[in-house]
């Protein structure tokens, strides 16, 4: 059976720093077979029986002696993850350009009934439930400028609106050109500071 595993913090702001070659042999020398990663994220997938059982103790022992700490790593078969997409558990939300929607994939069951939606207005999200165990995020932040404000070309006017008010200050991961845009095949973060703007 196919399995992917989500590992937590790994290559971000100079920490925890792992090859995805020594990531690979971790999970090859624990039992693993056809093990390939997916850019420098963590995300590894990779065939095992459907029971992980000791195959997974020695994946995290593994990756525990390469970043130095347990890690934090969760786990699910490539099944559930194309049942997740065909429930299509955010419906007609995935229409609206100005939410942006996700899956927070929960490492143990929730410990306490919680009535969904859960708001968080500080952040602009909503959880508005569980499929299985994970959570399902609804980030509004993209309306914080208004879309009415910015009319129908609203990422682009959103684009050149964060180019008069931040300077690019690097770019990180495969790409590393000014001209890098969200959706290219290679990996990339940029990084702005706010403009001295008199």
């Amino acid at each position: 059976m196919t399995h992917v595993a989500f590992l937590r913090a790994i290559n971000v702001g100079g920490r925890s720093i792992v090859k995805m070659n020594d990531l690979q042999r971790a999970f090859t020398t624990a039992g693993a077979e056809n093990v390939r990663t997916v850019i420098a994220s963590g995300n590894v997938i990779f065939d095992a029986p459907s029971a992980l059982g000791p195959i997974r103790d020695r994946i995290l022992r593994n990756v525990k002696s390469l970043i130095g700490t347990d890690p934090v790593m969760v786990f699910r078969t490539s099944r559930y993850l194309g049942d997740l997409v065909s429930a299509a558990p955010f419906g007609a939300l995935v229409t609206d350009r100005t939410l942006k929607l996700y899956v927070a994939f929960l490492a143990g069951a929730p410990t306490r009934k919680t009535a969904f939606p859960l708001a968080i207005p500080k952040e602009m999200l909503e959880v508005r439930g569980l499929h299985g165990r994970d959570a399902l995020i609804v980030s509004r932040r993209m309306r914080e400028f208004g879309a009415d404000d910015f009319g129908r070309d609203y990422f682009t006017t959103l684009g050149r609106w964060i180019d008069e008010h931040y300077q690019l200050v690097k770019v990180c991961g495969e790409s590393r050109g000014e001209s890098s845009r969200s959706g290219d095949s290679t990996f990339f973060v940029k990084i702005f500071e706010l403009r001295d703007v008199p």
